[in-house]
């Protein structure tokens, strides 16, 4: 899976509460007007708490989702600034384009706690015969 947002199960269920309140009030008062996505996120907002963003999920979608970044760089700034922060980093570095390899970080989460290792495999390396027919 390729991480490329998060999900946040409270703020689903949330927004799930804030619709089904919405259409619980259109039925004791009939000229309510129609329920929009406007209306919904509104709700949603007013409902919304503080902790609703503690827990995310990984997720391979686009659609729907939070970008992981953004929420790291939120958290990251969210800290104390005289409080110590522990830096974890990877270094990838493909040589894939010059016929090296392509490295991936796979993490993995287990009963045992956080895992993580870098694969790698071996790049095939085109001559530059075979790269000028295919811009052809």
């Amino acid at each position: 899976m390729n991480m490329r947002g998060l999900v946040y199960p409270r703020e689903e269920l949330r927004r799930q509460e804030a619709k089904n309140a919405l259409e619980e009030y259109r039925k004791t008062h009939t000229a309510a007007p129609g329920i929009t996505d406007n209306m919904i996120e509104q709700e949603h907002e007013r409902r919304r708490k503080p902790d609703d963003r503690v827990i995310a999920v990984p997720t391979d979608r686009r659609d729907g989702s939070s970008s992981w970044p953004k929420a790291w760089n939120k958290h990251q700034k969210s800290l104390p600034e005289n409080e110590p922060r522990p830096a974890y980093t990877f270094g990838l570095d493909s040589g894939c384009v010059n016929g090296g390899e392509l490295s991936a970080l796979v993490i993995e989460a287990t009963a045992e706690g956080v895992k993580h290792e870098v694969k790698s495999i071996k790049c095939k390396k085109e001559d530059k015969k075979s790269k000028k027919e295919k811009s052809r």
